[in-house]
């Protein structure tokens, strides 16, 4: 007989790891707050498994499901309570649309899939949601990220896409990994959009300038912007904080701007296999100087000609 007393408060439904084909519904309580389904079978979930607690669950976990091809409309829509929802490395082909009505959503994780593309619907009501992975899956086409006005993470590297998400006209987003995608062009105003931005992958991708908007991050820490075609990097003051600059292998880097030889809190910096012009080498000269005499202790500079320095122990 189905148990349809409350759970008590806070009470975790642990089925992760038993090699479970199908999930037993008499199982799913009133009042839970935390499902974990991990490392199971499942190929499907039956519309209407969590109704029971739908006012209550906050957070779901479904990663490691390996025949999870499909999560059905009508699973996961009425989770009106759900912050954290987990469905990393299965192989779901595509999302519902009504995940997109979820509205207290923090974090989603989705990589490591079978994804084709989003569309705007799956993200319609995200206006909550911190930290979106969705990274390694098969992705030609992304959806408009403009709701996501909370958003602080975004993963979404190891992808087909040829063209930046659309993001919110002030996004808070701080780490913006979209490496490993066939992106050639940006609009050089994209950065605008992303004041905070401390961290940015873009590297694997087919780019030949990034845009001179980068420049206006203030709080940028690193750029990893190697092994692409990029002929240039933007001209201006960069942010005084730079600590990580990887341009390494862009075969056609001759020059660098002048006014990166003013960036002193370099500490890892990635010139390798680059055809620096005499203009160029005499930055990386002074940014050398910086990185092996860096304040931490701990810079690593790899030249034009493919040395690796590191700072000696002890110099600052």
């Amino acid at each position: 007989m189905a148990d349809d007393s409350p759970a008590p408060e806070h009470e975790t439904l642990d089925l992760s790891g038993k090699a479970l084909g199908s999930i037993d519904a008499s199982l799913i309580r009133a009042g839970l707050q935390h499902i974990d389904l991990n490392g199971n079978s499942l190929a499907t979930l039956g519309v209407g498994l969590f109704d029971k607690c739908s006012e209550s669950l906050t957070q779901l976990d479904l990663y490691g499901n390996k025949p999870l091809k499909e999560l059905p409309a009508g699973v996961l829509g009425g989770l009106k309570s759900l912050t954290v929802l987990n469905a990393f490395n299965c192989m779901l082909k595509k999302l519902p649309a009504d995940i997109g009505g979820l509205a207290v959503l923090e974090e989603v994780n989705v990589a490591a899939n079978k994804l084709m593309m989003t569309t705007d619907a799956h993200f319609l009501m995200w206006s909550s949601v911190r930290v979106l992975n969705i990274y390694d899956n098969n992705l030609v086409r992304m959806g408009s990220l403009a709701p996501l006005v909370a958003l602080e993470e975004l993963r979404i590297s190891g992808n087909n896409l040829e063209e930046m998400p659309v993001l919110c006209a002030s996004c808070p987003i701080t780490i913006y990994e979209i490496h490993k995608n066939r992106i050639a062009k940006m609009d050089d105003a994209y950065f605008k959009a992303t004041p905070k931005l401390s961290r940015l992958s873009v590297w694997g991708n087919l780019l030949t300038a990034l845009p001179s908007s980068l420049l206006e991050c203030h709080e940028l820490i690193g750029v990893q912007a190697h092994e692409m075609h990029l002929a240039s990097l933007p001209s201006g003051t960069w942010p005084a904080g730079l600590e990580t600059l990887f341009v390494q292998e862009n075969k056609n880097l001759t020059k660098l701007p002048k006014e990166l030889a003013a960036c002193k809190k370099l500490k890892r910096v990635n010139l390798g296999q680059l055809q620096l012009d005499a203009d160029a080498a005499n930055v990386e000269m002074a940014m050398r100087a910086t990185v092996l005499s860096a304040s931490s202790g701990d810079g690593i500079f790899w030249s034009a000609k493919g040395e690796r320095l590191e700072q000696a122990k002890g110099q600052k």
